[in-house]
């Protein structure tokens, strides 16, 4: 799928169910993705589950490579009154 998709790039990810895996079809799904945006010259990022081994294979078979760059995922639910949420700012 697409996680989100600029004029020039667009974040790219994959999910299956078990039965899917090393049988292709990720991997065509994927290619025919990678195709169309190609097509129209967006630059691609294909995000990756640091313990989804599956997709980084896929990943490097489609001819990506690592960046080395970690993201935090993170869902947070205000209290009704959110004037004594104390925010940190990350550094």
């Amino acid at each position: 799928g697409i996680n989100w998709m600029s004029s020039q790039s667009a974040e790219i990810y994959v999910e299956s169910d078990s039965s899917g895996y090393r049988r292709g079809f990720t991997k065509s799904v994927l290619a025919a993705l990678i195709q169309d945006l190609l097509k129209d010259r967006i630059r691609i990022l294909f995000r990756v589950a640091d313990d989804d081994y599956s997709a980084f294979e896929d990943a490097f078979d489609l001819g990506f490579s690592p960046t080395n760059v970690r993201t935090l995922f993170a869902q947070i639910r205000l209290k009704r009154d959110a004037s004594s949420v104390k925010v940190k700012e990350m550094e």
